[in-house]
């Protein structure tokens, strides 16, 4: 490569500019016929050079003639300039290949299947009509609207919400947590199902699932009508009033929507009924796999105290601890007496820790109080379903998708209470002192 202006070799033309660059001010200022001449006199002197070179003895020749300069590194000058980083990226991958990192093997995958926090973070996010935030769809519930509910539930709706029933109402439910219900329906010649559809799949709202966002619903949207129906327009997306291919959403009265005013507890009667469900369908799923399962961990407490908890937990032996949880199930001797209603109020007075630290790990795990909110016929149907749950307290840790959608809804259940104590506990104190002992309100807590 040459230097077209002056027919200079590159390597010369450069190392001439760069010793320029470099030497004093005084030096700098030349004649350019005289750096024109220095440089052809460069040139020509690297061509005798490289001619002089293959004479034989030259190489000695020079080098007992020319001066050695011992003290003077061995560089070239251009070795002391800043080089670009595409440089360096050459040299290290001179085979032109991109470096990927490693995948993940199998087992990679499984301990994330496994963990049931990763799976909820993974969760498609989504917008809450409630509070406008968007977060995982784990923690959001689907309000869907059904024309009927079931037997049960008709029974125990408040008088507000019974005066206005008929069959055209529709009605808020969590549909997420009624698929049973909807399914087995006790009017099967009445449309059970949402209306509001969207190529064959029921259209739904999602809120946060959380007790005090159900319960101080009716209060932030007020009432309207002569039965006070909560006014629940303000949650209805703007593509269901406007529904041009659904000519049943244009006969819906939206102001006469039914919204319960025990929703909060209706919500969380449900979220139990999952969690006991999802444990049995945990030992169902033990079963099948047999030996190769590992799930539980029996926690023998001396007495029900934290102390004897973390004393016990000392003693378990078991990989991936981190993605696991207590449940504390209480004494055998002495079941839980609450009902269903007095469930929802019972969950906010335990007095185990929201969370406790796992010794192996130094890891924070949930514990889930069932002591608290299983009625009677709960917790003896969970003990039939496997002798491990006679015990005070086990250890969780999921082992395959069964497992995992149980420890997820286990952890519904508590995020549903677990963040609003002192807000329903007040909630709870004021409604008793302003009725009374013996009375309640039409809009409990229960």
């Amino acid at each position: 490569m040459t230097c077209s202006p002056h027919n200079v070799p590159y390597a010369v033309w450069r190392h001439a500019v760069f010793s320029d660059i470099f030497l004093p001010r005084s030096q700098i200022q030349t004649p350019r016929r005289r750096q024109a001449r220095r440089l052809f006199s460069a040139a020509r002197a690297l061509r005798n050079r490289a001619d002089n070179k293959k004479t034989p003895g030259f190489s000695e020749k020079e080098n007992s003639l020319s001066p050695q300069h011992e003290g003077l590194p061995n560089t070239r000058p251009s070795a002391s300039l800043p080089q670009s980083p595409l440089v360096a990226l050459a040299e290290t991958h001179r085979s032109g290949k991109k470096l990927y990192k490693d995948k993940g093997t199998k087992a990679d995958h499984d301990r994330l299947r496994n963990n049931p926090w990763a799976v909820a973070l993974a969760s498609p996010t989504r917008h809450c009509s409630r509070t406008g935030m968007r977060m995982p769809t784990e923690f959001l519930t689907d309000m869907g609207l059904i024309r009927r509910v079931t037997a049960s539930d008709e029974e125990t709706t408040t008088t507000a919400t019974t005066k206005s029933k008929n069959d055209s109402s529709l009605w808020w439910m969590p549909v997420n947590l009624l698929k049973e219900e909807i399914k087995s329906s006790v009017h099967p010649n009445q449309a059970n199902s949402n209306i509001f559809a969207s190529n064959g799949k029921p259209r739904v709202v999602r809120m946060v699932t959380r007790a005090l966002a159900y319960d101080r619903f009716p209060e932030y949207v007020g009432r309207t009508g002569k039965h006070l129906l909560v006014k629940t327009k303000s949650i209805i997306p703007a593509m269901w009033k406007g529904d041009n291919h659904n000519p049943k959403s244009s006969r819906v009265d939206f102001s006469q929507l039914v919204w319960r005013d025990d929703m909060a507890s209706f919500v969380f009667k449900h979220m139990l009924k999952g969690v006991i469900k999802a444990l049995q369908e945990t030992c169902r799923y033990e079963k099948i796999k047999q030996d190769s399962a590992d799930i539980w961990r029996e926690l023998p407490l001396s007495d029900m105290t934290v102390s004897a908890l973390n004393e016990s937990l000392r003693g378990v032996d078991m990989n991936d601890m981190a993605t696991g949880g207590v449940i504390i199930l209480g004494d055998l001797a002495a079941p839980s007496e609450k009902n269903s209603r007095d469930a929802f109020k019972s969950a906010f007075t335990s007095t185990f820790p929201d969370y406790i630290t796992i010794p192996q790990t130094g890891t924070m795990a949930p514990v889930y109080d069932l002591s608290m909110v299983l009625s009677r016929p709960d917790l003896e149907a969970l003990r039939q379903s496997h002798s491990r749950f006679n015990q005070r307290a086990l250890f969780f840790r999921p082992d395959g998708p069964k497992s995992t959608e149980a420890m997820l809804a286990l952890w519904r259940l508590k995020g549903y209470v677990m963040h609003d104590v002192e807000f329903m506990a007040e909630k709870a104190d004021d409604t008793a002192a302003v009725h009374g002992p013996g009375k309640e309100s039409k809009k409990t807590l229960s």
